[in-house]
């Protein structure tokens, strides 16, 4: 089940949020569901990423959290009452004159693997604070747009979401961040096959208004967030 919440005006991330402390029984789980996950999907890698734990006012309020919990339980579900992972992630709807981008995920990730979603997207890593103490999830859309399309904004760009998608089932919150591409389409499509990260195997460049039909020539191969970003952006009207 997918969630749409309006995204607080000037909405900004900090990590000041107490993270949980599991018990080493459930930090054993974790260690071997990463292990047998890491067997299967090699490029996992344990960075960390920001973990939503509340909003107050404009805030989001989050602790940092280790990758490797993020992949146990969502392999595990039932680790969420001691976990409690929310990751609170970018994902874009990016526009080349009128044409959306949508990506095919490889079959080989670990997240979502074989289905067309809006691109770029990705979680927000916590390495990297702005000099105020913050997060900044404009510039780490930007990031995803120059790593898994090749797209190397001249000018950093500021950048707000237009809705926050909460999907039930992974307890991951999508961002939707609307953003027009200053090139034509093939010109995003050269990129990517020159300097793309790989993660997408395959481009498409829908016009607008075939969104829809989009959906409909992909059924079960879209992701519901995709789905849910093109709803709230009113693009599947009469869909």
């Amino acid at each position: 089940m997918f969630n749409l919440h309006a995204p607080p005006p000037g909405l900004i991330m900090r990590l000041t949020a107490e993270p949980p402390r599991p018990g080493r029984e459930i930090l054993d789980q974790v260690e071997d569901i990463w292990l047998r996950q890491r067997a299967r999907f090699p490029g996992l890698f344990n960075g960390d990423l920001f973990s939503l734990d509340r909003f107050e006012g404009q805030a989001a309020l989050g602790w940092a959290c280790p990758y490797k919990w993020f992949v146990a339980q969502l392999a595990e579900p039932l680790l969420r009452r001691h976990l409690r992972v929310c990751s609170l992630a970018v994902s874009g709807l990016c526009l080349a004159t009128g044409r959306l981008v949508f990506g095919l995920r490889d079959q080989d990730l670990f997240l979502d693997p074989g289905l067309w979603e809006l691109a770029p997207s990705g979680g927000i890593p916590c390495s990297s604070l702005e000099p105020n103490k913050t997060l900044s999830y404009s510039r780490q859309f930007q990031v995803e747009l120059r790593e898994e399309l090749g797209v190397d904004l001249a000018q950093p760009a500021v950048i707000e979401p237009f809705v926050i998608v909460e999907d039930t089932s992974t307890n991951i919150w999508d961002m939707g961040l609307a953003f027009e591409l200053p090139m034509e389409p093939d010109e995003v499509a050269r990129l990517h096959r020159e300097r793309g990260s790989g993660e997408y195997t395959a481009l498409e460049m829908v016009p607008v208004h075939e969104a829809g039909a989009f959906l409909a020539g992909h059924q079960g191969r879209v992701s519901g967030v995709s789905r849910a970003l093109l709803e709230a952006k009113g693009l599947l009207a009469g869909d």
